[in-house]
């Protein structure tokens, strides 16, 4: 495979030979010492931003999210409605919500009873940004 990366960045220089030079320089460093130094933020996609704010418009919605996080095995609806101290048709209704947006999944959607969701990794980095 064939990758093209162009680098921009400007340099302070007296003439273009030294500018060149000091490219070169930077090119040349360490690559600890370029990750230690780089000043970065972490660039966050614009649909779990978007994700965020679905969420964050509902108590119920942020409250399963949270009962979820807490338990990696997942949890069935009476458990999570217990967790979050809301009546269960609300916590139905909000579980078919978050499925249909992908933050949740259900590991056995064949179950009429006992059914256990779970979250997806788009809800673990959500959780992470609430």
């Amino acid at each position: 495979m064939e990758f093209n990366i162009d680098l921009h960045f400007t340099l302070n220089a007296e003439n273009e030979t030294e500018a060149k030079q000091q490219a070169i320089e930077i090119l040349c460093m360490d690559k600890d010492f370029i990750q230690d130094n780089l000043e970065t933020e972490p660039v966050q996609d614009d649909d779990l931003l978007k994700l965020k704010g679905y969420v964050l418009t509902s108590a119920y919605r942020e409250k399963v999210i949270e009962a979820l996080n807490t338990n990696q095995y997942g949890l069935i609806p009476k458990q999570i409605a217990k967790e979050c101290n809301v009546r269960p048709n609300h916590i139905s209704k909000t579980l078919s919500e978050l499925v249909n947006v992908g933050l949740i999944r259900c590991i056995n959607p064949e179950m009429r009873k006992g059914r256990i969701y779970q979250l997806t990794t788009k809800g673990e980095e959500l959780q992470g940004l609430i």
